[in-house]
């Protein structure tokens, strides 16, 4: 049996429709390469999430014509990673000045190529030949890259004791598992990195939804511009000889700026409520 892999054949009409969304706020950051404050409106990320939305259904649909469920094989860490890429590839074909940033390890993840000066630069500085002939993205360019853009991250929330336990009561599971939904077991919203070099993000929040099999949807779209000192926690890089690698998250202020500045957000009583209780401010 041969497979269709092509985007038409992935899309799917079955998904959270962008009528089911309302706009709280726009993202606005003064840009590096502009140097000047600019906003995408609500309405143009409602057209990427759900876009997104449309891929993160339909890969699972696609998957099981190989007999397995690509998000049980992924497993939880590898999810909220996979998320945090769709969103932002999308969000590149649909909002006129970005581009994904081409190189694994660069920052940002959406790089701000607006201006005239700094789409020169991402193509003349940030790649370089290899030895095999090929051109390769060149790090030294694009860790950071010079004009800054957008982080994204994804998070499904993070829950403690209390909540495993009510878990427990209710359905008989210890733990969460890939799929069950999350709504009503979190009690705060997390994101995490391996450095604090990050000043202006997106934070995501997705959740397994109940209504289209448990498949992982965009849920709302957050934005904050940060402190690196104040808004992210002092990196941990483990012991001397350690394989540990670094890593650090949002401290508490950084958390609240997102909880202050939702961009979009899904209009369905269980996420308008459960995000609410967290803090959200909708």
């Amino acid at each position: 049996m041969s497979l269709d892999i092509s985007p038409s054949s992935v899309l799917s009409d079955t998904v959270v429709n962008s009528s089911e969304y309302f706009g709280k706020g726009n993202i606005t950051y003064l840009s590096k390469a502009k140097g000047k404050r600019v906003n995408i409106s609500p309405a143009e990320v409602i057209g990427v999430v759900t876009e997104a939305n449309k891929y993160l259904h339909s890969l699972e649909d696609l998957f099981k014509q190989l007999s397995f469920d690509i998000y049980v094989t992924l497993g939880q860490r590898n999810v909220s990673g996979f998320v945090g890429e769709v969103f932002p590839h999308v969000f590149a074909t649909h909002i006129d000045g970005f581009v994904i940033n081409p190189h694994a390890d660069g920052r940002p993840d959406l790089l701000d190529v607006s201006s005239k000066e700094a789409h020169e630069y991402f193509r003349s500085k940030c790649f370089s030949p290899s030895n095999d002939g090929s051109i390769a993205p060149n790090k030294s360019q694009l860790t950071p890259f010079k004009y800054g853009g957008i982080e994204v991250k994804a998070s499904i929330g993070i829950t403690f004791s209390d909540y495993r336990a009510r878990l427990k009561n209710k359905v008989g599971l210890n733990e969460f598992t890939v799929k069950f939904s999350r709504i009503n077991y979190i009690n705060s919203i997390g994101y995490w990195g391996h450095h604090t070099g990050c000043d202006n993000m997106i934070g995501l929040y997705y959740d397994y939804y109940s209504e289209l099999g448990g498949a992982p949807q965009i849920m709302a779209v957050m934005h904050a511009e940060l402190i690196p000192t104040r808004d992210w926690s002092k990196v941990s890089v483990g012991r001397a000889g350690s394989k540990k690698t670094s890593n650090t998250s949002l401290s508490s202020t950084g958390i609240e700026k997102f909880m202050r500045n939702p961009v979009v957000v899904r209009n369905h009583p269980s996420y308008l409520s459960g995000l609410r209780r967290i803090g959200l401010t909708i």
